[in-house]
């Protein structure tokens, strides 16, 4: 552990580095484009929030880009996200009703959890997932990709994510942004 890297704030510590969130946005073409928004990014738009309207909120901006495109979701740390499934409360091929109690295994086996998220150099968004039963993380058994743990490395994945939100009884309450 590098101390070198902590800095000392009003409060307390913090440790600085590292993405805040990502925003998903798609094109007029289709294409998916990644917004990576670093932790003091973050601290910034917050500190600009309070200036204008005396709250830190929302640090998250949930709207449209002209240079982006149309916003799809936001990606966290922890948010879960269901892969190559499409909710419908009236379910057509490749749909299924996620609130729907029966679904709830269905579900449950493409439900992966954002581990982490990062941009290479080349500006390559790299995002690790893990199913959201895992509680290991060796990523070195290849068998076990996409059944405990998957990676997307290309934005073109992202269509295949559907974000959710559960309640502390496991519920889904929430589909989409």
């Amino acid at each position: 552990y590098d101390d070198s890297k902590i800095e000392q704030v009003r409060n307390g510590y913090v440790k600085p580095g590292g993405n805040h969130h990502a925003l998903i946005f798609r094109n007029d073409d289709g294409k998916y484009l990644d917004k990576v928004v670093s932790f003091w990014e973050a601290i910034n738009i917050g500190n600009l929030n309070i200036q204008q309207t005396g709250k830190p909120y929302p640090i998250i901006e949930r709207k449209d880009n002209s240079e982006y495109g149309t916003f799809q979701f936001s990606m966290m740390i922890n948010d879960l996200f269901v892969f190559d499934l499409k909710h419908s409360e009236n379910p057509t091929e490749n749909e299924i009703n996620f609130l729907n109690r029966k679904n709830r295994p269905i579900v449950s086996k493409k439900l992966f959890r954002l581990q982490k998220m990062s941009k290479s150099s080349s500006g390559q968004f790299l995002i690790d997932f893990r199913h959201h039963l895992e509680t290991t993380v060796n990523r070195n058994d290849k068998e076990l990709k996409d059944i405990t743990w998957c990676t997307i490395s290309k934005n073109s994945d992202l269509s295949r994510l559907t974000k959710i939100s559960i309640n502390h009884l496991g519920e889904i309450i929430k589909i989409g942004e």
